[in-house]
């Protein structure tokens, strides 16, 4: 979207482009479902599930399929290892 130059005929022009920021992993869940969602309708974001002694929250997950997509983002100062410790269940 950023790589190449705008076809003549697009309505997003590069400065509109420019305002189109992704801050964090909320922005990248919201903008990732809204491309999912047309592909597989089932898909539902924020989904709570009781665990037990613990309860789960599921960024999107698709109960046909059995899958979770959970987003992540990283900060400049995250080491490698905290991402991946952020990431077990």
């Amino acid at each position: 979207m950023y790589q190449k130059p705008v076809h003549r005929k697009g309505t997003l022009a590069k400065a509109d482009r420019q305002k189109i920021v992704l801050g964090n992993e909320y922005d990248v869940q919201r903008m990732l479902y809204s491309l999912i969602r047309p592909i597989f309708p089932e898909a539902r974001v924020e989904i709570y599930e009781d665990g037990g002694y613990k309860s789960y929250r599921y960024d999107i997950f698709f109960d046909d399929y059995e899958t979770v997509i959970e987003v992540k983002c990283s900060r400049p100062s995250m080491q490698e290892r905290e991402l991946h410790r952020a990431n077990r269940i």
